[in-house]
């Protein structure tokens, strides 16, 4: 009686560590896989950021040389930025 008592317990405590185990394979499962879509969404983020900071240094650029172009069109705006730049002391 007690052998057989004894075979019940190990069996119910092995079903109870199967099932267990098969709830924390499906929780790891679902945890992988929101690893993975957190990683690709921050791929896509960087590569976003990428290109938002290569279209802000185009803007920069573009800005720069419409200036440039500016004051070398006008002489009185070159002139102008003559006067009020520093002066140079060596």
């Amino acid at each position: 009686m007690f052998v057989q008592e004894a075979i019940t317990c190990l069996n119910v405590h092995s079903q109870r560590i199967r099932a267990e185990n098969r709830s924390l394979r499906h929780e790891l499962l679902a945890l992988i896989r929101k690893s993975q879509a957190l990683r690709e969404h921050e791929r896509r983020l960087l590569d976003q950021r990428r290109a938002l900071r290569s279209e802000r240094q185009y803007a920069d650029d573009l800005g720069q040389l419409r200036a440039e172009r500016k004051m070398r069109a006008d002489p009185a705006i070159r002139a102008a930025a003559v006067q009020t730049a520093p002066d140079c002391v060596e």
